[in-house]
């Protein structure tokens, strides 16, 4: 995770990637469990990807995995806007605008990084390394 990312961003810009990931994870999130409660009977496929969209809401909202885990919510909203059988992960968005703002955030997370205030950070962030002076020799 740190070869991807040089720099986590902490200050006004981490906290800007903080807010674009928990709008992402909580959207992901009511998304999963709207699919879920529906009074139709959901298919195995529906439950699965309502699986995948609550765990990656919260690993988005906690800051594991996040670039991986943000693709995953592009790529898969996109390709599922294109299936040609619509399914209830759509009613949430409620329109097609909607739903690409999504998938535009998403991405800008997997091009942005997770930012200092994540657990990606607190894993796979720098670390400062301190050496020791050197020991002296005594003074004769």
């Amino acid at each position: 995770m740190q070869r991807s990312f040089s720099t986590f961003p902490s200050g006004w810009p981490g906290a800007g990637l903080l807010l674009l990931r928990l709008t992402v994870g909580t959207t992901s999130l009511v998304e999963g469990f709207y699919s879920l409660t529906t009074p139709e009977p959901p298919t195995w496929g529906l439950r699965i990807g309502s699986g995948l969209a609550i765990l990656s809401g919260l690993a988005l909202l906690i800051g594991l995995f996040t670039p991986p885990v943000a693709a995953l919510l592009s790529v898969g909203n996109t390709a599922a806007a294109f299936l040609p059988l619509r399914t209830t992960l759509f009613y949430p968005f409620g329109s097609w605008l909607a739903l690409a703002f999504f998938i535009v955030m998403a991405t800008a997370i997997v091009l942005l990084g997770p930012g200092a205030f994540s657990l990606d950070a607190r894993l796979f962030g720098r670390r400062e390394i301190v050496i020791p002076l050197a020991a002296r020799a005594p003074d004769s």
